[in-house]
């Protein structure tokens, strides 16, 4: 354990956080937050709305937005090499993935502080404010990696957003229409597979009250997918990847 967890990984870390504003990963993300909180203000005054709205807005941010965001700045960063000069250090790939996905659970954080404080400030709505967070960050880190997985499993950039949008299509969208109502509920029991499902059964419970066992079952599988791809899948393959033209 303090193989990974050392100043290695927090100077990898530092790193991540300047290459998520330089590549406009947490900058875009700042926006679309602040872009959410305009449609927020102009649905404050239907509590329902706003019941089913923000969720579903966080869990675009956390799933979909997390996923094409570390999917395409691994190709940025293939593309300047900037990886590869890892390689020669004293660092693992481990450390250089965990630093990743830790990176892209506080860009999501910042997001959902933004869309979470705005929406008690600007509506009447209840939500549980740090179960929401921990949440985002537990969300955005798994689906993190599910895009590295992505960005593994592709031959270039377009093959990439094909990968996503398959993705996107099985295993996100069905959900989005979970949260709105309009699948049956023996759904929930079926979707659970997805960690996209587990992420909006997570984002709900801040919101309402939400069955014990679904939520506890959500929380292992969000927890166990991405850690199986990450040890079994993408850290093997991980530096052949970033080193092949």
């Amino acid at each position: 354990m303090k193989e990974l967890f050392n100043k290695n990984l927090f100077s990898l870390f530092k790193g991540e956080v300047h290459r998520s504003v330089k590549y406009k990963i947490l900058p875009v993300g700042v926006i679309f937050s602040f872009l959410w909180l305009v449609l927020i203000f102009f649905l404050k005054d239907d509590s329902e709305a706003v019941i089913t709205i923000v969720p579903l807005l966080i869990y675009m941010d956390t799933t979909i937005m997390s996923i094409m965001l570390v999917g395409a700045s691994l190709f940025f960063e293939k593309s300047e090499g900037s990886v590869v000069t890892l390689f020669v250090t004293p660092t693992s790939t481990m450390q250089i993935l965990i630093s990743k996905i830790i990176s892209a659970g506080i860009t999501g954080v910042v997001s959902g502080i933004i869309v979470g404080v705005g929406a008690l400030l600007i509506t009447d709505v209840e939500l549980m404010l740090l179960p929401l967070l921990l949440a985002v960050f537990v969300i955005t880190m798994a689906h993190s990696a599910i895009g590295l997985t992505l960005a593994i499993l592709a031959k270039d950039f377009p093959n990439l957003l094909v990968k996503m949008m398959i993705y996107m299509l099985i295993f996100a969208i069905l959900p989005i229409l979970a949260i709105d109502g309009l699948l049956p509920k023996v759904f929930d029991y079926i979707l659970i597979i997805s960690p996209s499902h587990c992420a909006s059964i997570l984002l709900q419970a801040a919101f309402t009250n939400t069955d014990w066992y679904m939520v506890l079952i959500s929380i292992i599988w969000i927890i166990f997918v991405p850690t199986w791809l990450i040890i079994k899948f993408v850290a093997p393959r991980f530096q052949e990847h970033m080193m092949r033209g």
